[in-house]
């Protein structure tokens, strides 16, 4: 009975030893953050928002950018993005909580000092139209307003646009997978396309794709066509599959990749050969059976010309 007592006894000392422990690193990391803030702030002052456009103007269906240029952002700082309509947030740092897809957080680091947070809206629509406010959430709060505008187009007004996507249908496994999505438009090029596998979206930093993916992105000719290559490096039999390529204004194609096991065609084709071999074999046999055949016949006739 002393024994076990002394056991959770050592066992709580353990866990109060280990929780004084993280306690004690946590408020070293949290001490370090706020004096590295506290620097930046005395050395450089507060955070401030440099020049951007306030009042943003585009057509439904194009790719909306809110610009939001920051200079002195300090470690511990966020950057939120809001609709002052909304009562959630649509980003806090690199994180998007907006319920559409369109909506992401395209952020830059100009300088040690300097960064760009912006706001992109991909395909926007008449209801995306309102106020936003880009905030810098600290001790004190800091606020940049830009006001979006959206021109809503007659129904007669239709954007003409083709979206092909071209590669190799069928690749050897451990190949590379290359395929190219080629935008054009009778107006102008779509401001974006995204490829999908399977029905999900690619994304090259996700776990599956991560230093296999690389998405490349060019405009041959500026504001008529946009092209984008996914190339897919160390193939894999589960990488065999639909893959879709849609532009910003939702025109998609797709093709069909398949992943061939070298080793097993391999295979088949030998057995294939065999077969072919055997099927010569025997039309040799049947030519020599007709041979001794019309031998024999021949033999026949001769004996009873012969007899005569």
């Amino acid at each position: 009975m002393f024994k076990l007592t002394c056991g959770k006894k050592s066992r709580k000392m353990k866990w109060l030893h280990l929780s004084l422990e993280f306690s004690h690193w946590f408020m070293i990391m949290f001490i370090l953050i706020e004096t590295v803030t506290c620097y930046i702030v005395k050395r450089y002052g507060p955070p401030r928002f440099l020049q951007t456009p306030v009042n943003i103007t585009v057509s439904k269906g194009e790719l909306a950018v809110l610009g939001c240029h920051i200079q002195n952002l300090g470690p511990k700082m966020k950057v939120v993005w809001r609709d002052t309509s909304k009562d959630f947030p649509l980003t806090i740092g690199t994180m998007t909580f907006a319920p559409e897809d369109e909506m992401s957080v395209d952020y830059k680091y100009i300088s040690r000092t300097e960064s760009h947070w912006d706001l992109t809206i991909k395909n926007v629509k008449p209801h995306h139209a309102g106020l936003y406010e880009c905030q810098i959430s600290s001790s004190t709060l800091f606020t940049h307003y830009v006001r979006l505008n959206v021109i809503d187009e007659p129904e007669t007004s239709v954007k003409i646009s083709a979206v092909r996507v071209t590669g190799d249908e069928y690749v050897t496994l451990h190949e590379k997978i290359h395929l190219t999505c080629n935008a054009t438009g009778a107006d102008h090029a779509p401001d974006d396309v995204d490829w999908f596998f399977e029905g999900n979206r690619i994304h090259t930093s996700s776990p599956r794709w991560r230093d296999r993916v690389e998405v490349l992105k060019r405009r041959p000719i500026p504001g008529k066509a946009y092209i984008s290559d996914l190339i897919i490096r160390r193939s894999t039999m589960a990488d065999q599959g639909s893959y879709v390529c849609r532009s910003s204004d939702l025109s998609v194609n797709s093709i069909k990749v398949h992943v061939l096991n070298g080793e097993r065609d391999n295979l088949t084709r030998r057995g294939s050969g065999h077969d072919r071999s055997g099927h010569r074999t025997a039309t040799n046999s049947m030519a020599n059976t007709f041979i001794v055949h019309y031998q024999l016949i021949f033999v026949l006739i001769a004996l009873i010309l012969f007899q005569r």
